[in-house]
């Protein structure tokens, strides 16, 4: 049986009409990118060759015997970029009363933004802000109920919204 991945870089020329595929075989992909589990078998093809945005994927089967056995899992289209680095130095650079300056290194790779999120006793987060810039100021913060410190966490989010590892800092009331 062979196996092509069809990929649509563009619309359907007209209502109802069949997007226009480009098929790329499944066979010829090397061991490196298969691996069976149970029965299955994930296979990880790079569109190379193709631009633009993803309209529509497909899979086309061609049967050389019979019968056919076959699935289809989750598949799944990205540009390879899964994580995002996180900002490094965190700290706070000025402190009066409340108010606190935080400021931190840029990450590398490409950042949409940051956020500050506030650590709270049982875990939580609470979200303080979100910056292009490298430094953020909060103002009139307080103490929680019993507690000399406060745990905050900087994360960068990259361009597809994926959230780097926190990086942390403590403040001292």
């Amino acid at each position: 049986m062979n196996v092509e991945l069809a990929v649509a870089t563009a619309e359907p020329s007209g209502a109802g009409a069949t997007p226009p595929y480009t098929c790329l075989p499944l066979n010829s992909v090397s061991r490196r990118g298969r691996a069976a589990v149970n029965g299955w078998q994930t296979t990880a093809v790079r569109l190379t060759g193709l631009s633009g945005t993803v309209h529509a994927i497909g899979v086309r089967l061609t049967a050389t015997t019979g019968p056919v056995r076959w699935g289809l899992g989750g598949p799944a289209v990205h540009d390879g970029s899964t994580t995002t680095a996180a900002p490094g130095n965190v700290r706070i650079t000025a402190a009066t009363g409340g108010d606190l300056r935080f400021a931190w290194d840029a990450a590398v790779g490409d950042v949409r933004h940051r956020e500050l999120h506030r650590v709270l006793p049982d875990g939580t987060r609470r979200f303080l802000g979100g910056t292009a810039q490298r430094a953020y100021f909060v103002p009139g913060l307080q103490p929680e109920q019993g507690k000399r410190t406060a745990r905050f966490e900087v994360r960068a989010v990259g361009e597809l919204y994926l959230a780097s590892a926190p990086m942390t800092v403590t403040h001292t009331w």
